[in-house]
């Protein structure tokens, strides 16, 4: 009997061993499981939002993105949708909550490290305020351009997008849901001491220009810079021919150069500028 208490003993800490080690089993199972279906839940919010679907498909290993797409409520869709488009504008996109009004816009050495200015018009110091109907990030290539070949031509490190894109909307040279009207760049920019005069638009015309020193700002339609229409500025001509370029929309399109009929066949219009 004694013998036989002992082993019941030992088979019921044995039992109640197993009845602990079973319960921390099934405890962490139910956690994982639990936490499984808590992460797949947070991955599927606002998921059935088509703008979020797609974002979610282009940019599938990008944080800030998905920051973006579970806090969409925060942000325009016009703004987020630019995401489609231009994977450069990302910082500026998920910064838009804590996006600051700038009542002073100082322009650095960094601003002016090429001979023409590039401004940028979703720069963080104007991108975030309004042009007309939206933000400039989104629609100010035309006065940020403008701004880039004033500030070159005569030296005034005063002129920012903002300050022309202002001139232009106060002046009538915006139309709600079209854009910039092509006489900013003729009548509106002598209000800045630069003349703007329309060209044929052909390589020929856009060349002759450029090797006379002058600037060419251009408008393009769908292609190589934009799905819709956009200005760029033309600066020079390197030693191989090809054309230098200021994207007001794009760093990256900004360091690399152009073959001249490549850009000629997405022009719409052109201008040359000169001092006045």
């Amino acid at each position: 009997k004694v013998g036989g208490n002992a082993m019941s003993k030992r088979a019921v800490r044995r039992l109640l061993l197993v009845i602990v080690v079973f319960g921390i089993i099934i405890g962490g199972s139910a956690y994982l499981l639990q936490s499984g279906i808590f992460m797949k839940q947070k991955k599927s919010i606002g998921l059935t939002d088509p703008l979020a679907i797609q974002l979610n498909e282009l940019y599938p290993d990008n944080e800030k993105v998905h920051e973006i797409i579970y806090n969409l409520k925060n942000y325009p869709r016009a703004l987020v949708s630019v995401l489609l488009v231009y994977e450069e504008e990302i910082d500026y996109v998920y910064n838009y909550p804590n996006r600051q009004h700038f009542d002073e816009i100082v322009l650095t050495e960094q601003d002016f490290k090429r001979e023409v200015p590039l401004f940028i018009q979703w720069d963080a110091r104007w991108g975030y305020d309004y042009y007309a109907d939206e933000m400039m990030g989104l629609n100010a290539c035309g006065p940020t351009s403008l701004a880039m070949v004033i500030s070159a031509l005569t030296g005034n490190r005063d002129i920012n997008p903002r300050l022309v894109a202002q001139f232009a909307y106060d002046n009538g040279y915006y139309v709600q849901d079209v854009g910039t009207m092509w006489t900013l760049m003729s009548e509106g920019a002598s209000a800045f001491g630069v003349q703007g005069t329309q060209l044929s638009g052909n390589a020929q015309s856009i060349l002759d220009a450029l090797n006379q020193g002058h600037l060419v700002i251009l408008s393009v339609g769908p292609g190589d810079f934009t799905p819709s229409g956009h200005f760029i500025v033309l600066t020079g001509i390197d030693e191989k021919g090809q054309i230098i370029l200021n994207d007001p929309n794009s760093p990256k399109r900004s360091d690399m150069h152009w073959d001249i009929q490549r850009l000629v066949n997405q022009t719409a219009g052109a201008w040359e500028f000169t001092k006045l």
